[in-house]
């Protein structure tokens, strides 16, 4: 993800407004929907250029497209009077459109495995890798066991960027985004997180474990 193109971003930013387009006509119906993608698309880009500060590199921004993304659609959504909870149900549900056939795969590669624990453990890792070791979360391995598979994160750019824009309380709605995949491994894999950044820790403390294990 080190050299993550200026096209690569802007097939984010696209990705997004699909999806966004798509459910909200399909939740609020054709003319409401337009009207409120409209407000999206430009609170979408206001954001987006305010924070640039916080994404100097093109790894941060496809990171921080995600918190991005959640500003803007609360913006376009404000005059709709949503509680924290129905706001958090519109973010996943576009989530889990995005992340269904990743999900799906990620499932099957358990349910073929000769062993689901060390493949999850693997491409856990390798994801991890990917994405999080840098230092816009300094992602940390602290357990690689037969029972637990465990990883701290240290720093959070999600909600740097959401309180650099006095929205701190939107943090806890990316973090339920870890659980569509904890919800679509769970018939091998149990998660557990006690502690998140949002919440005031030091770290985000991902934790997984067979599911046969105590």
């Amino acid at each position: 993800m080190s050299q993550i193109s200026d096209d690569f971003i802007e097939q984010m930013k696209l990705y997004f407004h699909k999806l966004t387009t798509d459910y909200l006509l399909a939740t609020f119906g054709e003319s409401k929907g337009k009207l409120l993608f409209a407000k999206y698309n430009y609170a979408f880009q206001i954001f987006y250029e305010k924070n640039l500060s916080l994404m100097p590199t093109n790894l941060s921004k496809r990171h921080g497209i995600n918190s991005i993304f959640v500003l803007a659609l609360d913006k376009a959504l404000e005059d709709e009077n949503l509680s924290h909870k129905e706001l958090k149900t519109h973010v996943i549900a576009i989530y889990k459109v995005m992340m269904q056939s990743l999900l799906e795969t990620q499932a099957k590669e358990l349910e073929t495995s000769e062993n689901p624990w060390q493949s999850f453990v693997k491409t856990t890792k390798e994801g991890n890798i990917l994405l999080y070791e840098n230092e816009y979360f300094q992602a940390l391995i602290v357990f690689e066991e037969e029972s637990v598979f465990g990883i701290d994160i240290q720093r959070c750019l999600y909600f740097e960027i959401f309180k650099a824009n006095d929205r701190p309380h939107l943090g806890p709605i990316l973090c339920e985004y870890d659980y569509l995949l904890a919800n679509a491994v769970e018939k091998w894999i149990r998660f557990e997180r006690t502690e998140t950044i949002v919440d005031g820790f030091t770290r985000c403390d991902f934790r997984y474990y067979p599911k046969d294990s105590p």
